[in-house]
């Protein structure tokens, strides 16, 4: 479990980076935490274009998320073309 952990941590984008980068580009990301039922991320640009639930094991991948999503639905955007993945240190 250890390996794992490690892995993914080292691999894994960091969060606050993607947030502020996503705010910088104008794109609205909302997570919330619900203390049973694990963590609900959204993104979009008014609506909620994508919406994912990550339970607690799922933690680390919001970041993940959130970049392949906001690449996706806004492929023309300040995020989509100039901001460049970085991993967690």
């Amino acid at each position: 479990m250890t390996d794992r952990v490690i892995r993914r941590w080292s691999v894994t984008m960091n969060p606050w980076h993607v947030i502020e980068q996503l705010y910088d580009s104008e794109i609205n990301v909302v997570v919330e935490a619900d203390w049973d039922g694990g963590v609900t991320a959204w993104i979009g640009r008014g609506p909620r274009l994508s919406e994912r639930a990550f339970p607690r094991r799922e933690f680390g991948e919001i970041a993940d998320w959130l970049n392949i999503e906001a690449r996706r639905l806004f492929p023309k955007s300040k995020y989509a073309k100039e901001v460049q993945p970085r991993a967690r240190p």
